[in-house]
């Protein structure tokens, strides 16, 4: 690779992946995103018009998330899927750069700088939930964290009655520091005492019925 880095890598249909902020390889062009066929970088299609930062495979298509808005010369806002031949759009995407995709529980989420995901409003973390678009992960007061910003202990109430539930924090990147599922009474008060960097998290409630999240910050 010629120029700048390389910010993710993935596996899809046997083949190796990269995306980053690159252009060309030995004289070749690529725009954001290569895969290698044993030998070589190839291109994939006419790639994205700006950085990838992130890649994940999700039913059968290979998706990129980052700064460009767009991907074999469509538009598409952030986020477009790879189906081996051609650049698709993901609904109409977001009204920033994508971070982080991650596949948790079948449904694959976005996190990032946007506070709009297919036209909804969405902060900093939407979910795809095909073919109906992208849409929020409900943000309300269900989750109550104290004290945030946190140095140490965190204290979480939750306003549902709900029997089980699991409790999930996550990090920029889309990546699990922390999973647990709640018993009724955990559920109702739970305190955690486990140290995390210094950085901001979302922390991901989900029960039966709903899923709700709200920011954690550790100082």
């Amino acid at each position: 690779m010629n120029n700048n880095f390389i910010s993710a890598i993935t596996v899809y249909n046997n083949q190796l992946y990269v995306g980053g902020n690159f252009s060309t390889t030995s004289g070749s062009s690529l725009n954001y995103i290569a895969k290698w066929n044993g030998t070589s970088w190839d291109s994939v299609g006419a790639g994205t018009n700006y950085f990838i930062n992130t890649l994940t495979v999700y039913n059968g298509s290979l998706y990129a998330g980052g700064g460009f808005d767009s991907a074999g010369g469509n538009l598409v806002n952030h986020i477009a899927k790879w189906d081996g031949t051609n650049w698709n759009p993901v609904g109409s995407g977001t009204n920033s750069t994508i971070r982080a995709l991650y596949v948790y529980n079948g449904d694959l989420y976005a996190g990032g700088n946007f506070d709009s995901a297919g036209s909804m409003p969405a902060n900093s973390i939407a979910k795809w939930n095909s073919p109906v678009g992208i849409e929020e992960v409900s943000s309300s007061n269900y989750i109550n964290i104290f004290p945030n910003p946190s140095t140490g202990e965190i204290n979480f109430s939750f306003n549902d009655n709900a029997d089980k539930s699991t409790l999930s924090i996550v990090n920029i990147l889309g990546e699990e520091v922390f999973i647990k599922t709640l018993s009724a009474s955990e559920h109702r008060n739970f305190q955690l005492s486990q140290k995390f960097a210094s950085r901001v998290y979302t922390v991901i409630l989900k029960t039966a019925d709903k899923m709700n999240t709200k920011k954690l910050c550790i100082e």
